[in-house]
């Protein structure tokens, strides 16, 4: 059985306010996982990464991202599963201690890419969250 949405359990309904593009790809400590490693030109290359994935916890299953870039080219990235985690913050940390690469919200790492603890690849593309909906 399927848990019923916001919008069901309210009297409103629920309205689109656009897509909402979270422009971070890939997030990696540089000291240390990239030593060695080729550097990304292309969504392809994540391939060569350990991925840090987020589950979800009302479907169980890995929250599964499309990038896309400016010319409106998507892809579905092919990160490896490394580490599967259920909190954004738990996916950041495990970045910060060198096990992989992860797709998430900037403000969910700003602090690390402000300080260089984390570094953005494949500045170009942008991951799609899905639809921003007021209720």
């Amino acid at each position: 059985m399927t848990q019923p949405s916001v919008a069901a359990s309210t009297s409103r309904p629920a309205r689109s306010r656009g897509p909402s593009r979270r422009p971070t790809l890939s997030l990696l400590p540089p000291p240390g996982y990239l030593q060695g490693r080729q550097m990304t030109t292309g969504p392809a290359d994540l391939a060569a990464f350990d991925g840090i994935v987020l589950r979800v916890l009302s479907t169980g299953r890995v929250r599964r991202w499309t990038m896309r870039d400016g010319a409106g080219n998507t892809v579905s990235p092919p990160l490896q599963h490394s580490v599967i985690v259920n909190d954004p913050a738990a996916m950041r940390d495990a970045a910060l201690h060198g096990l992989g690469g992860l797709l998430t919200a900037v403000p969910d790492v700003l602090p690390a890419l402000s300080d260089g603890s984390l570094v953005r690849l494949l500045p170009d593309w942008c991951g799609d969250a899905g639809s921003i909906t007021v209720h």
